[in-house]
Order: structure tokens, then C-alpha cells, then sequence
């Protein structure tokens, strides 16, 4: 069985926000082959995914908030798993909401349903949709009564036209009509759990909730009545800690795979490591625990994070989620150098490589999937190296130059 992932493409575009080069790709994961990874498409390094996230499986397309071109806005943008394909959609933006919208994908009617925070605290959150084929965004109704709108999880039971929502901050659950955000039920649930996720299966007419147990810090799943919204049947997940930050919504480290009943859930271990755990949603117990914190065994990733954005495609029975790869370790410091030219640009065999400052120790270059395909000790003091890249297949590479003291600078180039 597999996941798919969209794993951080190569940028150095984004260095205030993460000091090292990264690589973002969509991939498969096949959780019952120690995680083994598949490339299906890459994310252009002028994207960068934001929180949220769906998946429209009448026309296999995933989504994802990120910011839209040239603006401070956010758009959403597709993936299409059957090409690869990456665009930005038209729709519109999030720009003036404080936090970031829920997402729920409604197959029949191609509709995204999702809840947009207000511009203050205590302000209302806005029920809305908008259309896959169209573009058309409307909203349905504003919704008042939470304190914590960055708490919010939601799912959709689009046969009865019925949104839920939950926020763990105020402890609370309701439903609401998407058709004119009218309120269905609203309770108050009990102060000792701490509700992190809810799912609505479709197939079976039942919400499966992950929640935890302030008392005791114990993970557990409990059914949730998707008329009263009433708790029951808790079950312990075994080896799973409250993990806190790691199971808070919008993180995307929560996926309910409704086919197979599976809860898949990135979480830490009795031993306070990051694990992908996979749960039965019945028995509560872990069929399988994959490690995504430690390296993997492709040399040129020196760090793994944790995936994010896990969703479950019914299509090709597999989870769809993010996750980012680092190319140096988290000690090495981005330092600019001097100017750092190469030529020409694009290349056909010789790459000449010159800059004006301190000499690297050492002239590294990578692909976009962050593979090393050529690596140059520099022992002297000039100012220049000739590099032969005859061999290297067309495409675009990035010269990485490594510095005493764990520094690095870069730049791109491409390869006809």
C-alpha cells in the first residue's frame, strides 16, 4: 500500500524560512515496504504549499493553499496525479483572513467547502465554496461562537449536506448545513479530551474522531454520532503519546484512509521519537510504524522531516501528504560570498565557475531531486575551477560551494 507525498523541491528561494536547500516532489510511499519512496511530479520552487489541502477524486487532482503569483495573496493550486501537471486555479484569495481556511472536498457536486477564519479573534469564521470548474467562490453563511479559529478541524458528510466543525480550544463540535450555514447540533464536550482530528466515512454512515486525554496523555479514537455528535467506544492506541504539537489540526499529520478503516498519524513513540504509525480504526491497533525523522537511505538527504498533509486517495488506495528533505545538515549556514558567477548559462561541456572571496573547500553539484552528480575538493587559493558537465543528462542543477565553518552558497544553472 502507498502513500503519495509532495516532497519540497529544491529552493533557495525561501532561505528566511528554512537556511537550507530542500527538495520538494510529489512521491508515492508504500507504508508496508519500510516507507520505500516513487517520484510522480515535481512542484515548481516558485510554490510554496501553504496549510491546506484536498483531494478531488472524480478528476484525481490534489490541492493545496499557497501564495499566488506576484501577490501577498493566497491561491489554491492542483496536481494532476494522472500527469504531473501543476497550476494555479482562479479563485479567490485569502489574503484578508487571519489563520488559514479548512478544506473539504464534495466529489458529486465538484464543490470545495471550506471555512474562512475572520481578520480578528473574536470575529466570525465565514462558511463558504467555491468551484473546481469554474472558479466561482460564494459565501454561504458566518458562523460565530469560537474562540480559536486556528483550532479548528472539520470533515463533510456531502450526502446530507452536513459540515462538521471542531475546535479543540473551546471544546467543542457542530454541524451545519451547507446550503445555508444553518446549525445543525453544537455541543460542549468534556474538558478532559482534547479532540485533534474528526472524520466522516462516507460508506458507512460514521465519524471517527482521534482525540486525547488530558488526565492520563493517552492517544485514543473514539466514534462520534453524526446526529447528536455524542463520544463513544474510546480506544487506547498502544505505543502512541500524546504528542501535542504534533497531533494539532491543520498540521496535516492525521489522515483517515475510509476504504481499509485506517487512521494513519504522525506521532512520537513511547521513546520521544517522530514515527508514521498505522492504526486500525476498529481495533486501535498499529498495523505499522514507518520512520520519516531520520535520515533516509539515499545518501544525498542529510535530514527528513516529518510528513505533513496526509489525505487518503480512494483512486489508488494510498495517502497523499507533504513532506521536505534536506540537502545539508541543519548546522551549515547560508553565507553569500562575493559575487559567484557561472558560464556560460545554459551549458553544453564546460562549466566555468568564478568568484571574488574566500575559496571553498569544496564544489559540489546536484540535481532537482537533490541527487549529488558531481563533487570537486579545492585545495588552492584561485579564484576559478573549469567543471566538465558533458556527462550530465539536460536539465537545471545547482552549483552548491562549501565554505570552513559549515558555510555554503549556490547558484543555478542549466544543462542543454
Amino acid at each position: 500500500m502507498r502513500f503519495l507525498l509532495i516532497v519540497f523541491s529544491l529552493s533557495f528561494s525561501q532561505v528566511g524560512l528554512f537556511a537550507q536547500p530542500f527538495v520538494q516532489q510529489l512521491v508515492s510511499i508504500d507504508y508496508e515496504n519500510n516507507g520505500a519512496l516513487e517520484l510522480l511530479a515535481t512542484i515548481p520552487n516558485s510554490i510554496w504549499p501553504d496549510r491546506e489541502y484536498t483531494f478531488d477524486p472524480v478528476n484525481n487532482v490534489y490541492y493545496f493553499t499557497a501564495q499566488a503569483s506576484g501577490t501577498n495573496d493566497f491561491a489554491l493550486f492542483s496536481v494532476d496525479l494522472d500527469d504531473g501537471a501543476v497550476s494555479e486555479r482562479a479563485i479567490a484569495s485569502f489574503n484578508n483572513a487571519q489563520g488559514q481556511p479548512t478544506f473539504e472536498f464534495d466529489p458529486a457536486e465538484e464543490l470545495v467547502y471550506t471555512i474562512i477564519p475572520g481578520t480578528g479573534i473574536d470575529d466570525p469564521v465565514q462558511l463558504a465554496n467555491f468551484s473546481i470548474s469554474t472558479g466561482n467562490y460564494s459565501v454561504i453563511e458566518s458562523i460565530s461562537g469560537f474562540l480559536d479559529w486556528n483550532s479548528l478541524h472539520s470533515t463533510l458528510n456531502p450526502s446530507s449536506n452536513t459540515y462538521y466543525l471542531s475546535t479543540f480550544f473551546d471544546r467543542k463540535i457542530l454541524s451545519c448545513s451547507t446550503v445555508d450555514g444553518s446549525i445543525i447540533t453544537e455541543t460542549n464536550y468534556d474538558s478532559n479530551i482534547s479532540l485533534r482530528h474528526i472524520d466522516y466515512n462516507v460508506d458507512q454512515d460514521k465519524m471517527v474522531g482521534l482525540a486525547k486525554y488530558d488526565t492520563d496523555q493517552l492517544v485514543s479514537l473514539v466514534d462520534i454520532d453524526p446526529v447528536t455528535l455524542e463520544f463513544s467506544n474510546p480506544r487506547i492506541i498502544d505505543g502512541l503519546k500524546n504528542t501535542i504539537a504534533n497531533l494539532t489540526p491543520g498540521a496535516g499529520t492525521i489522515a483517515y484512509d475510509h476504504e481499509n478503516e485506517l487512521y494513519h498519524v504522525i506521532g512520537f513513540n513511547t521513546q520521544n521519537e517522530t514515527k508514521l504509525f498505522t492504526i486500525d480504526a476498529k481495533t486501535a491497533e498499529v498495523l505499522y510504524i514507518n520512520d520519516y525523522q531520520n535520515p533516509p537511505t539515499d545518501p544525498y538527504f542529510m535530514e527528513r522531516h516529518a510528513p505533513e498533509k496526509l489525505i487518503y486517495d480512494p483512486n489508488g488506495n494510498q495517502l497523499l501528504a507533504l513532506i521536505r528533505l534536506e540537502l545539508l545538515p541543519s548546522s551549515y549556514t547560508l553565507v553569500k560570498r562575493g559575487d559567484l558567477e557561472l558560464f556560460p548559462n545554459p551549458i553544453s561541456s564546460e562549466l566555468n565557475v568564478t568568484w571574488e572571496e574566500d575559496s571553498p573547500e569544496q564544489i559540489q553539484i546536484v540535481d532537482v531531486m537533490g541527487r549529488e552528480r558531481l563533487s570537486v575538493e579545492h585545495s588552492n587559493n584561485g579564484k576559478n575551477i573549469q567543471l566538465d558537465v558533458s556527462n550530465l543528462s539536460a536539465g537545471n542543477y545547482y552549483l552548491i560551494m562549501h565554505f570552513k565553518g559549515e558555510r555554503y552558497w549556490y547558484k543555478q544553472f542549466s544543462k542543454m
